[in-house]
């Protein structure tokens, strides 16, 4: 049996020191980045501005942009974890359905995501600073063999860290760990990925300030409340935002389609030299087409902009940030993906004033229509609605944030639309994984005595990928009892687990890690 000094030493206080390193880890290497980023999309802009003024710096730049194709190119054949959105690379990281290199992984995803900001290429900031938390977790369980078997719990803490620090909101980070990175909730991963959200907030709020940079992705916003007679705002918001998901999807699947197969042929380089083109001239065509969509968002919050140039950026963002993300440039999809829902809302907006409705409203329309985005198109719905709180000051809205909410989410269920974030990470899980031999094997692992497995309930262990325990035997008793379920586990016990694999060797070894 194991004691309460025992529990304490070996499972309470692991979670928590692993939790803190890594969100004080996490925290520091983000801000930092966050305070670099600013720089470099500063800098950017001040590059487009001076080629629509000097029209001769256009051949250079096109010359340039085709050396940092070829530079991504042989980046990504070296290193195919670099490639791609940040947060499904590290939810799938997070699930064992994918292995990187910590160190390379923080190092690569730092300079190659800055490199594209300086680029204009609209992708966001928030998507590395989780998979930079990720591999900071990783790394703080790196150093012994019975470690590895916390890496996991640790690369959760630091993505929650990672989503915290970038977006200000370490509620939401908390719950984008539970909702979105394993779908459950146990209390192994509360208690880690608390301890680091905790840790990374007191960092980031000393350091900060030291760097003004402001914690906050958007700014405080004083909105109007509405009333039951005016339950309809939310309503259209919702149903405009579900099907806008469903739509968004099957575009994101014809642009996959197209590079992946009518475009198969080409060599890597040559599409992501494509994609930078395309970003540079129409960046200098349209301001606002390029970069995070942060500031994007911030300015459609200001008004002013008519719907035909609004649907005209809309095309276009959607097109350059996802054939970005589908030939695997290095950045963020989650406010990208925001700023595409403030552009729809903005379009809903302009129209409802045009119609007549009071100026006042405007601004609670784009904040419903960011919350049915988080919904609807990341299907995230109940990490959408403390953002709309934590950071969006909704509290005066309650009821109206949940139905657009509600309402949004059911919209692209009620159509089969799955989460942007999932549909990325599965398509990149199966291009990191293309041509491997799938092995489907049963064996049995016996407990050892002060393994990291001895003492914990079967359902709160994160065993490897493709990992099923099929079985548990104690003495001369024999309980089936599948992965999720409360039994808990005593030096001696023998557990028969099935396993699907592309990686046999690296499976054994994460079995060995928890049970040796």
């Amino acid at each position: 049996m194991i004691t309460m000094k025992k529990y304490i030493t070996r499972t309470i206080l692991p979670y928590v020191g692993f939790g803190a390193m890594t969100g004080i880890g996490t925290a520091a290497v983000v801000v930092f980045y966050k305070y670099l980023a600013g720089k470099v999309i500063h800098l950017s802009e001040g590059g487009y501005t001076f080629i629509r003024q000097h029209l001769w710096a256009l051949p250079i730049a096109l010359v340039l942009l085709a050396a940092v194709a070829w530079l991504f190119h042989l980046v990504y054949k070296h290193f195919p974890g670099l490639q791609g959105s940040g947060i499904p690379t590290a939810i799938a990281a997070q699930r064992g359905l994918l292995r990187f290199r910590w160190l390379h992984s923080l190092i690569g995803t730092f300079l190659l995501s800055l490199t594209n900001f300086l680029l204009g290429v609209p992708l966001g900031t928030e998507g590395p600073a989780v998979q930079m938390g990720a591999a900071i977790g990783q790394g703080a369980t790196h150093h012994k063999h019975k470690q590895n078997a916390w890496s996991r719990y640790a690369m959760t803490g630091g993505a929650c860290a990672g989503f915290a620090v970038a977006t200000g909101a370490p509620l939401s980070g908390l719950l984008f760990g539970i909702e979105e990175s394993h779908r459950r909730l146990s209390p192994a991963l509360l208690l880690v990925s608390s301890t680091a959200v905790m840790f990374s907030e007191l960092t980031q709020q000393l350091l900060a300030p030291w760097l003004q940079i402001d914690a906050a992705l958007f700014p405080a916003r004083s909105l109007v409340t509405l009333s039951v007679a005016e339950v309809w705002i939310p309503l259209v918001i919702g149903v405009a935002m579900g099907l806008f998901a469903v739509a968004f999807l099957l575009y994101y699947r014809t642009i996959k389609k197209t590079v992946g197969q009518r475009l198969e042929r080409l060599p890597l380089g040559v599409k992501i030299g494509a994609i930078l083109v395309l970003t540079l001239l129409a960046g200098l065509w349209i301001e606002g087409s390029g970069s995070t969509g942060h500031h994007l968002i911030l300015s459609l919050f200001d008004g002013g902009m008519t719907i035909p140039f609004l649907l005209l950026l809309l095309a276009v963002r959607a097109t350059l940030t996802l054939g970005a993300n589908t030939c695997g440039m290095t950045g963020g999809i989650f406010v990208p993906t925001l700023a595409l829902g403030a552009l729809l809302a903005a379009i809903l907006g302009e129209g409802a004033m045009l119609a007549g409705m009071d100026e006042g409203y405007y601004p609670l329309i784009l904040t419903l229509g960011l919350i049915a985005c988080i919904a609807s198109m990341m299907k995230m719905p109940v990490t959408a609605a403390v953002f709309a709180f934590e950071v969006l000051g909704c509290g005066n809205n309650v009821l109206y944030v949940i139905i657009a909410v509600v309402v949004s989410y059911a919209i692209a269920e009620l159509f089969g639309a799955e989460s942007i974030i999932e549909t990325v990470l599965e398509d990149k899980t199966a291009a990191l994984t293309a041509g491997r031999r799938h092995v489907k094997a049963e064996k049995d692992f016996p407990v050892n005595a002060d393994s990291f497995a001895d003492g914990k309930q079967v359902g709160d262990i994160l065993w490897p990928a493709g990992v099923f325990v099929l079985s548990v035997t104690r003495g001369e008793t024999h309980r089936t009892k599948g992965a999720h379920g409360h039994r808990v586990l005593h030096a001696g016990d023998t557990l028969h687990v099935q396993y699907t694999t592309t990686d046999e060797t690296a499976t054994l070894q994460e079995m060995a890690a928890i049970v040796e």
